[in-house]
């Protein structure tokens, strides 16, 4: 969230349209590194969450429901994109996890629970 608001701070003095238009092509790529790997790792560690995941956190043999997964998915995805949503730089990478969490709940609606 500081990338995002140093980044709009920097360009909204002034340089023109095409000169932020420019500036906000190369945030993309450094938007996407920071993000990119908490998505990865909500996926990674959603994977534990399957029956048999090697490194499963419960024991006792408790096995949760398959909708926990994708529940859990739809917190992890939500919680990066409400900060990035507030911003215009960061608002198409906001969209694009939105989309995830609209997936994982057409999922969950779809009569997988």
């Amino acid at each position: 969230l500081e990338l995002v608001t140093a980044f709009e701070s920097a360009y909204r003095g002034g340089g023109g349209d095409a000169t932020a238009q420019a500036a906000a092509a190369d945030f993309g790529a450094v938007l996407a590194a920071a993000v990119d790997p908490l998505v990865d790792m909500c996926e990674r560690s959603a994977q534990q969450l399957k029956p048999g995941a090697p490194n499963r956190g419960d024991e006792g043999g408790l096995h949760l429901a398959p909708a926990a997964r994708r529940t859990y998915l739809i917190n992890c995805l939500a919680a990066l994109q409400g900060p990035l949503a507030a911003h215009a730089a960061s608002a198409s990478r906001a969209d694009a996890l939105g989309q995830g969490v609209e997936a994982h709940l057409a999922w969950l609606a779809g009569g997988h629970v």
